[in-house]
């Protein structure tokens, strides 16, 4: 296990940071670090708290669950109880609390019910059902994600419906999906560019309403938000016979039928409204949408396509490496990370590594382009990605976190980034599923022909960089796969695969076929230099100056009674990042809290960072009148 020492304490005991908190154990820690306004969240979520098991007492009757959201976390343990922890400023963790600095850094029970069986956690809201079926919805409901039947919102959990017949839950960005023990699959929320595959777009749904008339869905994922006027906003899902079906936005290739518009030479719609079948196999076992990208295992092989991930672009499943022994996979949001656990219990991650949220003892501002293992455990048994953090549970039932820690989503009682696993909470033994069952051999098989003999040459495949690094020619025996793609980069641009033809041509994947000698063509996507502001929101005050995204300082004005102010800056190229300096460190935030003394000025240094590493920074004076 990857782990990093560092010492939490607790009245005048220090505990290793691997030690496993009981839930009373990191209750303390809370309570000591948090502020006298936080302390009173505590108090009331104490309340629900009523009793507590030590964590090595489960029967073992429910098996644990972790769900990793936009920037909050939850699990359910052996009891079935339900835990939550991170940002909760749209009452998103179910605890009866909300507030512009509602969070939580340590594990806290959701209410007392202890038969919860799966959850899922979006944005800023949450999805989950109990043994007995029946659905349940917290956190903030603008677009109808809690699927009340209005744009309502709410601090605790709140029945959906009476149906008493779900099984599957999936949430994300603003979006929800449910199914039922029918195989009928159920959407609601946000709906821009035909994300609920209801075969309208742009309109919000309130409550839940059946996509299509099949009946035989086996798992559904959701994007999160993608923060760019919503187009990277997509659906996967598979069918229990193995299809792959996609809907939503296609404008960066991230529903993999082959339509996007990132080099502007594909004009046909870039949205689907209604589910689409994406290819003809039916061998698909897992998918995971993230932000502008997909991922899936087809066939023990892991594919990826869209913009992000270790592939770089690709508008049709691509296959990454030649490992097929995948067993689930999980994408993560703005972070571009994506994990992935196979047969032997071991965990992969690869992709965006800024903030940790790799788990490699590390961070980058470069992608990881391969499968890279975390430490040498073998008992790894479900991974979810969230915007910049993960969380993961091996089959000895510890919950383990790392990655981006601003608003406390790691558990681990500090808001500290954490580059390697951390052990959080224990919520009991994980018992493996049981293999779907062979199926009965034709007892009188027609025998197979036999192939065809294949020409022993060998072909040469050439690799045209067009102005990335240079790369070696290969040598591929006739009729075999080209193998594992060679990487290439070059400054300022999105490296975008290989391909038949340096402008057109299709994609190129390991598994494609050499029947000749032949060059592929990289492609490029030109990085963004956009490090600007289109906006700057405050929940408090006025600017002195309309906003101006050729002004790079700005003052915002409170009265006397409005101590605290939570800062907003508007990127205007969804691919660039937002910093805030905090002390001397800058730290990858969406907003900030400022808080300033009557009669003081408060100073706030913001800076942009563009996708080909282009730097702006911004200040905000905030200044509360005497």
């Amino acid at each position: 296990m990857i782990t990093k020492e560092l010492a939490l304490t607790k009245g005048k005991h220090t505990v290793p940071q691997t030690t496993v908190f009981s839930a009373e154990s990191v209750a303390g820690l809370k309570s000591i670090r948090q502020t006298a306004m936080r302390m009173l969240s505590i108090i009331c979520i104490a309340l629900l708290m009523t009793s507590t098991l030590p964590l090595t007492a489960f029967a073992a009757t429910t098996q644990p669950v972790v769900a990793a959201g936009g920037w909050h976390s939850l699990a359910i343990n052996a009891e079935g109880q339900l835990w939550a922890w991170g940002r909760n400023v749209d009452g998103q963790l179910g605890i009866g609390a909300s507030g512009e600095d509602s969070m939580s850094d340590v594990p806290v029970r959701v209410g007392t019910a202890s038969d919860w069986v799966d959850v899922s956690a979006g944005d800023n809201h949450t999805l989950a059902i109990n043994s007995s079926g029946q659905l349940y919805a917290w956190g903030f409901g603008g677009n109808g994600q809690l699927g009340r039947g209005d744009k309502s919102s709410s601090s605790v959990p709140v029945r959906v419906g009476n149906a008493s017949n779900w099984k599957i839950v999936n949430a994300n960005g603003q979006n929800s999906f449910a199914i039922n023990t029918n195989g009928q699959l159920f959407a609601w929320g946000m709906n821009n560019d035909g994300s609920l595959g209801l075969g309208t777009s742009g309109k919000s749904v309130n409550s839940p309403t059946q996509v299509g008339t099949a009946t035989n869905w086996k798992t559904v994922s959701t994007s999160p938000d993608s923060q760019a006027v919503h187009l990277g906003d997509h659906t996967l899902a598979i069918t229990t016979t193995g299809e792959l079906w996609a809907w939503g936005s296609a404008f960066a290739g991230q529903l993999g039928d082959g339509r996007n518009r990132l080099f502007g030479t594909n004009t046909k719609a870039l949205i689907s409204n209604v589910p689409i079948r994406i290819d003809a196999e039916t061998s698909w076992t897992d998918i995971s949408a993230g932000s502008w990208y997909s991922a899936g295992i087809s066939d023990g092989q892991s594919y990826e396509w869209g913009l992000g991930g270790a592939i770089g672009f690709a508008d049709t499943p691509m296959r990454l490496g030649l490992a097929s022994d995948w067993k689930s996979i999980s994408a993560g949001g703005f972070g571009g990370h994506v994990h992935a656990i196979n047969n032997a219990g071991q965990l992969f991650a690869w992709g965006g590594n800024d903030s940790g949220q790799l788990g490699l003892g590390i961070t980058s501002e470069e992608y990881v382009t391969a499968p890279t293992r975390l430490g040498k455990d073998s008992n790894w048994a479900s991974v979810s990605s969230g915007h910049n953090h993960t969380l993961a549970l091996n089959t000895a039932g510890k919950v383990l976190a790392w990655g981006e820690n601003y608003w406390g989503q790691l558990g681990d009682g500090t808001t500290a980034q954490r580059t390697s696993p951390v052990a959080i909470l224990d919520v009991g033994a994980f018992t493996p599923p049981a293999p779907d069952p062979t199926p009965t051999p034709d007892p009188t098989p027609v025998p197979k022909p036999a192939p065809a003999p294949v020409a022993p040459a060998t072909h040469t495949v050439s690799f045209n960089a067009q102005g990335g690094t240079a790369v070696a020619t290969r040598k591929v025996t006739n009729g075999k796969a080209v193998g594992v793609l060679p990487a290439t980069t070059r400054p300022g641009f999105t490296f975008a695969g290989w391909h038949t033809h340096p402008t057109a041509g299709t994609p190129v994947h390991a598994g494609t076929v050499v029947t000749a000698s032949t060059t592929y063509h990289a492609r490029w996507v030109a990085q963004s230099n956009n490090a600007n502001l289109k906006g700057l929101k405050a929940s408090k005050g006025k600017l002195t100056q309309k906003f101006s995204a050729g002004r790079s300082t700005h003052t915002l004005r409170l009265t006397k009674a409005q101590s605290q102010v939570r800062l907003t800056p508007v990127r205007a190229h969804g691919k660039s990042r937002l910093q805030v300096l905090v002390g001397k460190t800058w730290r990858n935030v969406s907003s900030h809290n400022v808080k300033v003394g009557r009669g003081k000025t408060a100073t706030v240094r913001f800076r942009v960072i563009a996708e080909n590493g282009a730097v702006k920074n911004h200040t905000v004076r905030v200044q509360r009148a005497k």
